[in-house]
């Protein structure tokens, strides 16, 4: 249906159900409807707060919808994932096993290294690993222990959907190991004003996949990651594990539009985000969960991030009393002027270089997905199908007849940003399922996600040719032969 809006919004709430177990559930409370023009209210906790439009994401703000991306919107170092380890936990070492271990197999000491996770990096807690990159096969056979462990990776993986790893079993699945990062745990707790960030120069500490690390991230991006800024807009648009911050690289970090800070601006962010890293270090023995537990955070410290946080909100021009809900409406206008596209037709491409014209190149220029959504799509598969060659009856794909004859769409740049979009988000899928091939992957048992993001794409490729939503495959290869025969000629 069109025009739906949000009449008024409650946001997350903790319902506490009247069972003997107390089973709690988080909800919202949604009114919505296509005729209403009275006056909308935003309901957090006892606040009743007017508003003007409720968006998605029941912020007082405009219509914005984030997607999943695999880069940032903005120019600064990419956020990774942490290492998956796929061992079924045979590299891990407890750390009270740590003495008995180096005591039995003391030549495997210069593989062990720290591992660091969301539990090891709020809650102080110790754990090693065997990180073998730079050991030969010759000398994990001369360690009994350790190779127990691989060999026991190696029949872990061969019965699990890691297969294609058993050739390294002693290596993780991933191997980041930068000298210099940020950490931002995956999960943490919704009752902290700070999600802890950590800053580390170490080679010898390996993160697991329960963090995201920022390599070569400076004292700077620490400071905006740590304000109330982006912390704002963390608990605006990141998932939830039932209450706590589940925190996405592909939605919150690589959406985040960042402000465009001075020379001094910038200077001022690294005086105080220093400042913040000095006052933890001067706590050695607390665990972060202490540190920023709002009850015990020592004043130093919350004075440090008060002194950061107008440090950043003078970068972005936010006025010292702007609320939270209108940075997040602030945050959101500038994340769509980001990501939408001036409203140019394919034909303005061509204009001499104008400032108009020059407008769309940059444009141009950020596009990377586009071709790989035109040909993962249904259309050029209806293409392919009817064209190819055969080998038996596999397809035998042909430059020179298959990609060399196929007409591509005349799409307006509007239509091109969307392709670009669905095309990144199966991309984005597929790097979720990294530990399944792509003949499993597009097999009989092809992930429903993966399903999801390709009807994306075939729709927004649908559109840019102009062929409606029901047309059929043999209708689609007509209609492709009619515009290949009017460009041939």
């Amino acid at each position: 249906a069109q025009n739906i809006h949000f009449d008024f919004a409650w946001r997350t709430f903790k319902w506490i159900s009247e069972s003997d177990k107390m089973a709690a559930v988080h909800c919202v409370i949604i009114s919505f409807s296509q005729n209403y023009h009275g006056q909308k209210f935003i309901f957090d906790g006892d606040k009743k707060i007017p508003a003007e439009n409720i968006n998605a994401y029941l912020i007082d703000g405009e219509n914005v919808f984030l997607e999943h991306r695999t880069k940032p919107i903005c120019k600064v170092p990419e956020m990774r994932n942490g290492n998956v380890l796929a061992d079924d936990r045979n590299l891990i070492i407890e750390a009270d096993d740590y003495d008995y271990f180096i005591l039995r197999e003391p030549a495997a000491k210069k593989y062990i290294k720290r591992l660091i996770g969301a539990e090891e990096f709020i809650n102080g807690k110790e754990r090693y690993c065997l990180w073998l990159v730079d050991c030969s096969d010759e000398e994990i056979s001369k360690m009994p222990l350790v190779a127990e462990r691989v060999e026991a990776v190696r029949e872990y993986r061969a019965r699990s959907s890691y297969r294609n790893l058993t050739r390294a079993p002693h290596l993780f699945r991933d191997l980041h190991n930068p000298k210099s990062f940020l950490v931002v745990p995956v999960i943490s707790s919704e009752n902290r004003r700070y999600i802890p960030i950590g800053y580390f120069d170490s080679k010898d500490i390996i993160v697991s996949n329960a963090v995201q690390i920022i390599p070569d991230a400076t004292v700077y991006h620490f400071g905006v990651l740590t304000s109330s800024v982006h912390m704002a807009w963390t608990r605006a648009v990141c998932g939830r594990l039932e209450m706590r911050y589940r925190y996405s690289k592909d939605i919150v970090y690589n959406n985040f539009p960042w402000c465009r800070a001075s020379g001094e601006q910038r200077a001022r962010i690294e005086r105080s985000a220093q400042k913040i890293l000095d006052v933890l270090a001067e706590f050695p023995d607390w665990t972060l969960a202490k540190l920023y537990d709002e009850k015990t955070m020592p004043e130093k410290l919350r004075l440090a991030h008060a002194e950061n946080d107008a440090a950043v909100m003078a970068a972005y021009g936010f006025a010292a009393d702007l609320s939270e809900p209108e940075i997040v409406a602030e945050l959101m206008a500038r994340y769509k002027a980001l990501t939408t596209p001036p409203n140019l037709t394919v034909d303005e491409m061509f204009l001499p270089l104008t400032l108009k014209a020059r407008e769309v190149l940059a444009i141009i220029s950020r596009w990377k997905y586009y071709h790989f959504g035109i040909l993962t799509s249904s259309v050029h598969m209806a293409w392919t199908r009817t064209v190819c060659g055969r080998l038996k009856s596999d397809y035998r794909y042909s430059k020179d007849i298959v990609y060399n004859n196929y007409p591509f769409p005349s799409a307006s740049v509007e239509a091109r940003w969307k392709i670009e979009r669905t095309a990144e988000k199966i991309l984005s899928v597929r790097a979720e399922h990294a530990g399944e091939n792509l003949a499993k992957l597009y097999g009989a048992e092809m992930p429903d996600d993966l399903r999801l993001a390709h009807a994306e794409n075939d729709a927004a490729v649908r559109a840019a040719y102009g062929f409606p939503a029901d047309l059929s495959e043999e209708e689609i290869v007509a209609a492709l032969l009619e515009m290949y025969r009017a460009l041939a000629h």
